[in-house]
């Protein structure tokens, strides 16, 4: 039988780094965020965008979305989705 070797991991910043990635600058436009936006932060936002789109289709669902205004419902609830 095969023996298995275990790694020390000395920092969780080597084995997040990894898999984290960031995104500082989009053509030549700086994003005016120091440590730059999460490549899955932007990828939450998307989705949830996506399932509010779809939601509001939705009967009872719709009616509730629809009584936001659509900055909120659009931009709010991702951002905030995609924040926590």
């Amino acid at each position: 039988m095969e023996q298995r070797r275990s790694v020390a991991v000395r920092s969780y910043r080597e084995v997040v780094d990894v898999v984290e990635r960031r995104i500082f600058r989009i053509d030549r436009w700086r994003i005016p965020h120091p440590g730059g936006l999460s490549a899955a932060a932007l990828g939450y936002f998307v989705a949830l965008v996506v399932c509010v789109l779809v939601a509001s289709r939705l009967p009872v669902l719709g009616q509730l979305l629809g009584a936001l205004q659509p900055a909120l419902r659009y931009l709010g609830l991702p951002i905030l989705g995609a924040w926590a």
